[in-house]
């Protein structure tokens, strides 16, 4: 088997620096931005495939051993993050 480059499927996510002058102060509205920023992959693209609701949720030991796993964003509001 050819080795096979894939550093050419990587989408650019970010059309601004991340930098303080450019967030909203709520985080929540915050997160609502780039949320629909990434919906628009999906109705952009027609990629089905692509989950934007989908991340990775990690934890720790007492001693530090980390734990990750991917999990489905349900909802989210002012309160928090519901996801499973």
């Amino acid at each position: 088997m050819n080795k096979k480059d894939l550093a050419g499927m990587r989408r650019d996510y970010s059309p601004q620096p991340l930098d303080l002058e450019n967030m909203l102060s709520d985080p929540f509205s915050q997160f609502g931005e780039w949320f629909s920023h990434e919906e628009s992959f999906i109705n952009r693209d027609g990629d089905l495939s692509y989950e934007a609701n989908a991340m990775v949720l990690s934890t720790a030991t007492p001693s530090g051993m980390p734990s990750s796993r991917v999990v489905l964003l349900k909802s989210y509001s002012p309160e928090g993050f519901l996801f499973f």
